[in-house]
């Protein structure tokens, strides 16, 4: 018996169980509120006493432990997957849930029975008796696989010639329990022939080989795992790609250098040290030789150099991997962590900050051996935060950094270098003062920076002077002599960037070049940076005339101005595309500059024009586009023009060639980007072509370009615009679609540019909608994004004309975009609560998979994963000012997050039961929960001490929330009443009546007069606050209403249902405006954006779904009466038969070219695919997808749970 039932696969075994387990306990959940029954073998059957007894059969083999070295055949050989389809099925079609239910309970109930007669079996000895026995007990459990193959493979069922049907009718329960009883007590009566022994050594070895196996592969799947870690190149502080920066000369930065040391090795010293200093003052140097002296220490544990215009560097997107993989070359252990971390979500280096630092720096730490890494502690080295791109990155980065704390494997540190700029000062305001260490350099170096220039300038002289000994103007020993140096000295004080900058200069020519230094130092006018790089730049022009200036400079601001102000630095080669130059107008112009530009030189000396070309430092940048010097330096920049030019450049590179649909040529519509490498599109969309795709909108808006009807910027955008959205998406940057777009419409001139606003709104819907399978396979662009788009949208209108090569046949789609505006995927389970962010830009979600989400409302990414819960979260809310988030949870706590960094801040414990509610009050310094226990409970937010315990419920509480004015709070519970109680007593003001079944929701207007509560008797009802009189009924759900919110403005009252719909009311007059319709199952949650403009739904279908509040239009499709089951074609292939009636397919016969006889191709729909060919040609929106399909050549038909039914024709 245990060969027979050997398991092949232990980890798709324990999954696969896990997975059902988790269906079965949200089956229960949803059963356990709602009054679900049905009649079976003539008695009335509870689902909510069936989904209890399956829940409890696999508590019962869940229990021993693994579920695999629970050494159970009979548990290990069931089609585990298979019953979670089922149960899966249960959770959405409510059709068959109750008959699904039941049968697996049954199904579960007789494996139980078979588990009792196998303990038995595996303790005989071999006989003709136990023969016997081991026959009837295969009968039994054949029976029983037999019973669940049926409904797993009517399930899986999702191709050619499929028909949708019942996956059990209830005559088929029946016939299963009786064959089993009759088996049953076939197996009793062998078993009683048979004398029992144990012996259970077999089992056991099989199990023990299948963890051996597992454990290998685990172990060899860790360097695959980490090569999925994205590095910023040049960012480590030895990087060959930085070549060999400078370090502190010896004898210079002695007292700092030894307070860093200090630092380093004092137990007792702050996590944090941070270095600022203004710009020039050589904070990288003391950097580099800090890291230098850390890692020859053995405690560097890694290190990373901003650097704005550099790619990678320029942006915190790469922080925490490359951090992650210095630390993971250093450490076996956190290898074998951060590779886990990769091996569950590959594309960690794509999310948000938080989730990176969680999942590659703390969680890693966190979970290995403290041994294993060094007792003298580990020091990370960050500098030049400042040079991050977005200033809401760097106080993210700095927050995140102060949670060094909660590690304790190693103590870990973090040296931290930038100039005096808002972002990082706010960043550290934000930290205890407990945690960061400062530093002024300015400060700490005022007394001795003199002597460290002259040390600097000295070391400089002497390699400028060995070099001339190569050449034939060799140097004098002395030169240039104390007066000089001490004249470059005091010029230089106290910016070591002058120092740095003059000696480069001066190492080219350096007689000549020291004569100008000494020249241009007797101007005492001229100091700073114009002192610094203006005796250079007039070297460019010194030679020649006055007309021949003009155009040197002409030159110089074309090629040095875009240089200086591009977002990612070029190769000579891309700028010669992009700015439409001579490549000898490139090296003539940057000769002179080697001492400001880092100009790439090849082999033989000659510029090296693939590689790019870069800033030394960033101070050049400034000194060219300071306006203040304007009128003083002939090479001054001005920005806005600078941007406006290259906008041009860019959108003229990208019509002349540089873009076209299937850019890639990979042919096939369905080729994930995944599968094409970066060579390979790199090859495509060359170093100038991606520059201008990902950037052309940020110049363009940085250019204060006019931006209007008919210009080039509309012109191009109504040729390339899905070729760009195409060439952004392989580039793997499908999200900045969204924020470009967004960018664009606030640069268009509103009296001038209507028709272009039209587009980008419309542009906008299409890439939120589709943003998804965008990124994912950017060709379905052309297919799904544009089949799916309403028929008379913009995008749809222009660019859908290329469908004709794809297909005969489209389904009916909407007319316009509905209210839909995004769909928020990636809970794992039901979402049971929502909230905007006071500020509108985040959507928080709670969900049965025990997590919190937050979501960007703008592009629908997912911001945060905030884990912690043990149990499914039932409400969620942000507090006022929008920097922390309320969780209330089955596990009985109400937690508070930090919303940028998903940090837990607060376990608020003290409910006896789960926690339906939470609320914070207006001023955030309360934080009201309801629970199953009857009671409400009023918290101190900054404590975590509970301040009330409201009591007078009769049941239990499902929604808390406070007045405007805080001084009171509203809740609904199953007792069937709303009361509003005193926030500051407790005590108990109104007991409003009224309601015929359980209120599951509750909501104050703005203005704190009228309370609206949503009950399961399908009814919103609105309330006097100050009297408890029933102001309104709000009749028209056909199900039990979830959730209830007000508009910012009072006017609209939002309802969601178990009937699948949000609805919109008057709140005045109480008529419904709009009725919302979309989601696949019950709504559980609604929220208004604080604009009012969008209302943001969850449901049970594992969406959350923003909709505009305005508009609401209803989808157009071929509708029936209601759900067809079972669809065919017609043998000619004109018809669609139903077992409710035909749908005319409106042609007179099948093309030849699709008739079956003739036709190679075949049409499979695969989950969310539709294969044709035998590869993924179509991808399918969620609300497209069937319940059943049917194909017959080149026509597919699906039919939805809605009743709406699509057709396809393919060429």
């Amino acid at each position: 018996m245990s060969t027979l039932l050997r398991p092949t696969n232990a980890v798709s075994i324990e999954a696969a169980f896990n997975e059902a387990h988790d269906r079965a306990e949200e089956l229960q959940q949803r059963c356990a509120i709602k009054r679900w029954n049905w009649k079976y073998k003539g008695r009335q059957v509870y689902l909510s006493d069936q989904v209890e007894k399956v829940v409890r059969f696999l508590d019962k083999f869940k229990a021993v432990g693994d579920v695999v070295a629970n050494v159970d055949p009979v548990h290990v050989g069931l089609p585990w997957a298979g019953m979670r389809a089922i149960l899966e099925v249960a959770l959405t079609d409510s059709s068959q849930r109750a008959v699904l239910v039941t049968g697996i309970e049954l199904a579960l109930y007789i494996g139980n029975r078979l588990k009792a007669y196998l303990d038995v079996f595996a303790s005989l000895s071999p006989s003709s008796a136990t023969d016997n026995f081991r026959k009837s007990l295969i009968d039994l459990y054949a029976h029983v696989l037999g019973f669940l193959a049926h409904a797993i493979r009517i399930q899986q069922k999702n191709s050619v010639a499929r028909v949708m049907q019942a996956l059990w009718e209830p005559g088929d329960l029946t016939q299963f329990e009786v064959k089993c009883d009759k088996l049953c007590v076939r197996a009793s009566e062998e078993a009683r022939i048979c004398d029992s022994r144990a012996g259970l050594e077999a089992n056991l070895r099989t199990i023990d080989e299948i963890h051996e196996v597992h454990g290998s592969v685990m172990r060899l799947k860790d360097k695959v795992d980490l090569g999925k870690l994205e590095t910023a190149e040049g960012a480590t502080y030895n990087s060959f790609a930085e070549g060999e920066m400078s370090r502190c000369l010896p004898d210079t930065r002695n007292d700092l250098l030894e307070q860093i040391d200090e630092w380093t090795t004092d137990r007792g010293s702050k996590r944090i040290f941070w270095l600022c200093g203004k710009a020039g003052t050589g904070k990288s140097t003391i950097s580099r030789t800090v890291a230098q002296k850390l890692d020859d220490n053995g405690v560097l544990g890694a290190s990373f150099f901003f650097k704005r215009g550099r790619a990678g560097r320029s942006h915190a997107r790469l922080l925490f991997p490359t951090i992650a993989r210095q630390l993971a070359d250093l450490f076996p252990d956190i290898a074998h962590a951060v590779a886990a971390s990769l091996d569950r979500n590959a594309l960690l280096c794509d999310k948000y900050l938080s989730i990176q630092f969680e999942h590659l720096l703390q969680q890693p730490f966190q979970s290995i051996d403290k041994r294993s890494l060094p007792s003298a502690g580990m020091v990370l080295v960050i500098d030049a935060l400042d040079e991050c791109d977005k200033s809401e990155s760097i106080r993210t980065t700095l927050l995140l950094l102060s949670r060094v704390e909660a590690i304790t494997s190693v103590r870990l540190r973090i040296f931290v270098t930038s100039r005096p700029e808002l972002p990082v000062e706010l960043g550290f305001k934000d930290m205890s003062g407990d945690l960061h260490h400062d530093v002024r350099l300015e400060e700490a170096q005022a007394i001795s920076i003199a002597h460290d220039i002259r040390v600097f300038y000295e070391h400089e002289f002497l390699e400028i002077r060995k070099s001339s000994l190569l050449r034939d103007d060799e140097l004098p020993a002395e030169w240039p002599g104390e007066l000089s140096t001490r004249t470059l000295v005091d010029r230089a004080v106290p910016l070591f960037i002058f120092a740095f900058t003059v000696s480069r200069y001066i190492s080219a020519n350096p007689q000549r070049n020291l004569a100008v230094m000494l020249q241009q130092s007797r101007d005492r006018s001229i100091t700073g940076l114009k002192g610094t790089y203006l005796p250079i730049l007039d070297q460019v022009v010194a030679s020649e005339g006055e007309d021949d200036q003009k155009d040197r400079i002409l030159d110089f601001k074309s090629i040095v101005g875009s240089i200086v102000l591009l977002y990612d630095p070029l190769s000579a080669s891309a700028l010669v595309r992009l700015l439409r130059v001579q490549p000898g107008d490139i090296g003539r112009v940057l000769r002179p500059l080697h001492s400001v530009l880092n100009i790439p030189r090849a082999a033989d000396g000659r510029m090296d024009r693939m590689t790019p070309i870069t800033l030394f430092h960033l101070s050049f940048r400034d000194f060219l586009i300071d306006s203040e010097l304007k009128s003083e330096n002939k090479f001054w920049i001005n920005a806005s023009e600078a941007h406006m030019a290259l906008g041009t450049h860019c959108v003229r590179l990208l019509e002349s060639g540089g873009l076209r649909e299937d850019v890639c040529e990979v042919v096939a519509p369905g080729t994930r980007r995944s599968e094409v490498t970066k060579s390979a599109v790199h090859t495509f969309l060359p170093e100038a072509i991606a520059y201008a795709c990902c950037y052309w909108v940020q110049h363009v808006v940085e250019g204060k370009v006019h931006v209007e009807d008919g210009g080039f910027v509309h012109q191009f955008l109504q040729k390339h615009l899905l070729h760009w959205m195409e060439a952004l998406s392989w580039l793997g940057k499908a999200s900045d679609v969204i924020h470009s777009l967004v960018a664009l419409q606030s640069a268009v001139d509103v009296n001038r540019g209507k028709q272009l606003l039209s587009m980008l709104e419309d542009a906008s819907r299409f890439a939120l909608r589709n943003r998804h399978i965008i990124d994912e396979a950017p060709l379905q662009i052309y297919m799904s994004a544009l089949l799916f788009a309403p028929s008379m949208s913009s995008m749809r209108r222009k660019f859908g004309d290329g469908l004709r090569r794809h297909f005969h046949i489209m389904p009916h789609v909407p007319e316009r975009w509905g209210a839909e505006r995004q769909k928020l995927e990636g809970h794992d389970s039901s979402v049971y609560a929502v909230a905007f962010s006071p500020d509108g830009k985040t959507v928080a979600s709670g969900s049965y998979d025990r997590t919190v989400r937050l979501w960007d409302a703008a592009t629908g990414e997912e911001r945060q994963k905030l884990e912690g819960h043990d149990g499914q979260v039932n409400a969620v809310a942000f507090s006022p000012d929008g920097k922390t988030v309320a969780s209330g949870s089955n596990d009985r706590t109400v937690r508070l997050w930090d919303a940028a960094t998903g940090e837990e801040r607060q376990k608020l414990e003290g409910h006896d039961y789960s926690v339906n509610a939470v609320a914070f009050s207006p001023d955030g310094k309360t934080v009201a929960s309801g629970s199953s226990n009857k009671t409400i409970r009023l918290w101190d937010a900054a404590t975590g001490e509970e301040r009330q315990k409201l009591e007078g419920h009769d049941d239990k509480v499902n929604a808390v929330t406070f007045s405007p004015d805080g001084k009171t709070v509203a809740s609904g519970s199953n007792d069937r009443t709303v009361r509003l109680w005193d926030a500051a007593t407790g005590v108990e003001r109104q007991k409003l009546k009224g309601h015929d079944y359980r209120v599951k929701a509750v909501a104050f207007s703005p203005d704190g007069k009228t309370v609206a509560s949503g009950s399961f008797d399908r009814t919103v009802r609105l309330w006097d606050a100050a009297t408890g009189v029933e102001r309104q009924k709000l009749e028209g759900h056909d199900d039990d209403v979830n959730a209830v919110a007000f508009s910012r403005d009072g006017k609209t009252v939002a309802s969601g249902s178990d009937d699948r719909t949000v609805r919109l009311w008057d709140a005045a007059t109480g008529v419904e405006r709009q009725k919302l319709e979309g989601h696949d199952d019950e709504v559980n949650a609604v929220a208004f954006s604080p604009d009012g403009k969008t209302v943001a739904s969850g449901s049970y279908d594992r969406t959350i779904r923003l909709w505009d509040a305005a508009t609401g239009e209803e989808r157009q499709k071929h509708q029936t009466s209601r759900t067809a089951d079972k669809i065919t074609f017609s043998n000619d292939g004109t018809r669609l038969e139903t077992e409710i009636g035909q749908i005319n397919l409106g042609i007179t016969s099948i093309p030849h070219e699709a008739s079956v006889t003739e036709s190679q191709t075949t049409i499979l729909l695969e989950s969310s695919w539709v294969k044709y060919g035998g590869a993924d040609f179509l991808w399918l929106p969620h609300e497209y997808r069937g319940t059943c399909s049917d194909a017959f050549g080149s026509f597919l038909v699906i039919g939805q749970a809605s009743g709406a039914v699509s057709i396809f024709s393919f060429r």
